[in-house]
């Protein structure tokens, strides 16, 4: 290589002509070119290549054939345009390309879309992103992948702008290349291909071997002992470069420093260095990729090995669910002559077509990365029914999803037959325990607890440590532990049944009610082997049974009140006319019926206060949200207060059904109910019931029944104040008392913890 002066002039020699300096630029630009075309060759994905890429000085980029965007660029070509690297990769290259050049790009583009060319060779002008202009020289190649389609196109960006004006361009090309030369992380060189000897190396190729750039200058690697195998890898390389003018990635044996033996990918174009023809050589290190190669070998051997000894039938199936490998044993337990037969057949052929959809989702379901087990019945090949126990398994990809299957299958007739006898047995057993509903458990001939007992752990939560021996007792309740024991051992002693009730402490400290039976199981000899026993849980029995003795003492209690109400009711219904006293007597209880279904339905844990209006109203119900309206929201009284109210209702509508609103076309009537704002010891419930557009309001000469229930009956039953007033507008009654004497007990508490908390 020439030694420049600071200046671009040769050491020692005048100043280039300016037809020497346009020979030059054109011998670099060849250079640029044949390296460039070494550097696309490389692969993509090394870290060399990637090293070189974006510590190049040359403008390089990667384009997508199917995005036609950059996919990559490196930082050179950032400079070059002014974009950043996001920028760029957002951007195509004819998005910066300048108008008058955008046809010839795009005409180069679909011709190497087209596959007339691999690659072209352009000189077009760039839009800097401040808006000047940039000339160009861009040299594109077409990168295929590893089945031949076309990837993407890398490109190199030569800078032409100041060239164009001065032959500077010239000096600035070799500077780029000797920067490129001996920056890079690969190991590159320049041999003479007359003397075979090396006329440039870089510091990386200095290294590799342990010697000095002076010492490996005008010697061949023959000469300096670098090949392994000098004789054979000599004729190789110059077989090659004499059948195609080039290597590239051939495979050599280097004798790297200190001895040591490496592997390499090199690559040699021709290129003419100062009239000489050489060879630009570029190497790098693919050791441990070769090793990683024997060692998988070594393993594929191994597991190749390893299938053919396994019992089961081992298959491996390829993405397409079609056989590549079946092992020996596979061959006779599937009874076949040999592997030929299933050898490229799908998989789901071996089996009926009801279990094809099984084979399908397990095989998506393992290339998709995921491990599938299943059970399914399928004949051999000549038809001997059997069930297999099949394991699906991804085998993983370098790089990417799985493209192969590893298919265990296990001939499990045998075994699923005695399952299927135990499922049977297991299935009597555990509906027998269902149909009791209770905890299993198991003591030894002495009435000792012992071994694992899975359910006395789960009711209790006691460790096997915790419930050996008599340890059980520790979660009985401390009053029922002793008589427990003592009537457990009377049993053990007498070998008899034992049926015992106490309670036990569940897991989450609550105590439930037991009750408890046992039996002694008898071996041959009419011995105790061990006893068997059932823990089932009667606490919610118990509680019904107290619940109904409460019931029934409430209903005796409640019956004797609501005879008292009717007798009220009958006395002061009371008249001379029997066939009025049989009506209004008829229509007041079917009103305290109407209650009372509220208060059973609720099982007398009150009503919602709206559900009791519209039931003592129901005969009026299709006026109601009309010229009837409801307004209070959801209150829930009690039951007392229910009976009171319900009959004031009752007779608040008989008396607007005779004279009051209803008994007019347009009367009106507003019920409403409310709670007053305070603490609840203070709180009031008011109702009104207020009528209008009804007839002249009449102020009766006489009070009958329907008054003393909505007045003294009310005050009585409620402590409330009541007032009724006869106004021109219409009748009005309003009801005002305690929260407490209205409202549900439980409703009412609650209220009250909560303003209390």
């Amino acid at each position: 290589m020439s030694q420049y002066s600071d200046t671009g002039t040769p050491q020692g020699l005048p100043p280039p002509t300016l037809s020497a300096l346009q020979t030059e630029l054109a011998e670099t630009r060849r250079r640029l070119a044949e390296a460039e075309q070494i550097v696309a060759s490389l692969p993509e994905n090394e870290r060399f290549f990637r090293n070189l890429f974006e510590q190049s000085v040359v403008g390089m980029a990667r384009v997508s054939v199917t995005t036609g965007r950059f996919v990559r660029v490196n930082i050179a070509l950032c400079h070059l345009v002014g974009y950043s690297m996001d920028e760029l990769e957002q951007l195509a290259p004819g998005d910066i390309t300048f108008a008058d050049d955008r046809e010839a790009h795009a005409e180069a583009v679909a011709a190497m879309r087209r596959g007339e060319t691999d690659a072209y060779d352009l000189q077009k002008r760039y839009v800097h992103k401040d808006g000047n202009l940039i000339w160009v020289h861009v040299r594109a190649a077409l990168v295929r992948d590893a089945q031949g389609n076309p990837e993407a196109t890398f490109s190199t960006i030569e800078d032409l702008t100041a060239s164009k004006a001065t032959g500077a361009a010239l000096r600035a090309s070799e500077a780029r290349f000797r920067a490129s030369f001996e920056n890079s992380s690969l190991a590159m060189s320049i041999i003479s291909q007359d003397k075979v000897a090396y006329q440039d190396v870089n510091k990386v190729c200095a290294e590799l071997f342990g010697l000095t750039r002076e010492a490996m200058l005008g010697r061949s690697p023959a000469e300096l002992g670098l090949y392994a195998d000098p004789d054979t890898t000599q004729k190789t390389l110059r077989s090659l470069l004499q059948r195609d003018g080039f290597v590239h990635d051939h495979e050599v044996l280097w004798r790297a420093k200190g001895g040591k033996l490496r592997w390499h990918l090199l690559s040699a174009d021709p290129i003419v260095m100062e009239g000489e023809p050489c060879l630009f050589v570029v190497s790098h290190d693919i050791t441990e990729h070769k090793e990683a190669e024997a060692l998988l070998r070594e393993k594929d051997a191994f597991n190749l090995a390893a299938l053919e000894a396994s019992p089961d039938c081992l298959k491996v199936v390829n993405a397409d669910g079609r056989i590549e490998y079946l092992n020996g044993n596979g061959v006779c337990l599937l009874e076949l002559d040999d592997c030929a037969a299933v050898l490229g057949e799908k998989w789901e052929t071996l089996w009926p077509a009801s279990e094809h959809p099984t084979i399908h989702t397990a095989i998506a379901t393992a290339l998709a990365g995921e491990a599938v087990n299943f059970t399914a019945t399928g004949p051999s090949a000549k038809g001997t029914p059997k069930v297999w126990d099949v394991s699906v398994a991804p085998v993983p990809a370098i790089d990417g999803p799985p493209t192969k299957l590893i298919v265990a299958s296990r001939d499990v007739t045998e075994m699923a037959e005695n399952m299927e006898r135990l499922r049977a047995s297991e299935a009597r057993y555990l509906a027998a325990i269902k149909a009791v509903g209770g905890t299993v458990w198991t003591n030894n001939a002495y009435g000792e607890m012992y071994g694992e007992q899975p359910g006395w752990s789960a009711l209790t939560g006691q460790t096997l440590a915790e419930y050996q021996g008599f340890g059980w007792a520790r979660a009985v309740h401390p009053d029922d532990a002793q008589p427990t024991i003592d009537a457990w051992n009377a049993a053990v002693a007498t070998s008899s049944e034992f049926d015992f009730e106490h309670r036990v402490r569940r897991h989450d400290g609550e105590w439930r009610h037991f009750r408890i039976r046992a039996a002694p199981i008898f071996d041959r000899e009419g011995n105790v082997a061990e006893w068997v026993g059932m823990h089932r849980d009667i606490t919610e029995q118990r509680a019904r049974e107290a619940h109904n003795h409460l019931l029934m003492a409430e209903v005796n209690h409640r019956s004797k009140n609501l005879l008292g109400v009717v007798m009220a009711v009958a006395r002061q219904t009371g008249g001379g006319d029997h066939a009025q006293f049989m009506r209004s007597f008829a229509d007041r209880i079917q009103s305290l019926a109407a209650g009372q279904d509220l208060l059973v339905t609720s099982q007398w844990q009150g009503v919602v206060l709206e559900d009791l209006v519209r039931a003592q109203l129901s005969h009026f119900s299709e006026l109601i949200g009309g010229r009837i309206t409801l307004d209070g929201g959801a209150v829930r009284v009690s039951a007392a207060a229910a009976q009171t109210i319900g009959m004031a209702m009752h007779e608040l509508a008989t008396n607007a059904s005779k004279y009051g609103a209803l008994s007019a076309d347009r009367g009106r009537i507003a019920i409403a109910w409310h709670l007053s704002d305070g603490i609840s010891l203070d709180r009031r419930f008011v109702m009104t019931w207020t009528e209008s557009d009804g007839p002249p309001v009449v102020v009766p000469k006489r009070t009958g029944f329907g008054s003393t229930v909505i007045g003294r009956m009310a005050k009585m039953s409620l402590d409330c104040e009541t007032s009724a007033d006869f106004l021109p507008s219409g009748f009005s009654w309003r009801m005002d008392c305690p929260v407490e004497k209205i409202m549900d007990e439980s409703v009412a508490d609650r209220m009250m913890n909560r303003e209390i908390a």
